[in-house]
């Protein structure tokens, strides 16, 4: 029967590692100062006052804000790559 569940969300699994792995790679990248957080879909209204009011300058810093989930990093990740993601020096 574990099997079973482990067969069963394999692939979600696999699939969030990867996520996981891609943020932490691309920890660096900047926040287009300009972005603007009510036009990306899959964040709340919470998290787009908090990010339009910190306005965090790298995926780094937007992992700092309280209440930030994993899924918002994404989101607000594939915007950035979307506007030609620069990295921070360092």
């Amino acid at each position: 029967q574990q099997v079973a569940k482990e067969a069963l969300y394999a692939p979600y699994i696999v699939r969030e590692r990867g996520e996981a792995m891609a943020v932490m790679k691309d920890e660096g990248a900047i926040i287009p100062a300009h972005l603007d957080y009510r036009q990306l879909g899959g964040l709340s209204s919470e998290l787009v006052s908090k990010l339009e009011r910190t306005r965090p300058a790298s995926i780094a810093d937007a992992k700092k804000i309280e209440g930030m989930t994993p899924a918002g990093i994404v989101v607000i990740l594939a915007s950035v790559r979307g506007h030609g993601a620069s990295r921070v020096a360092g």
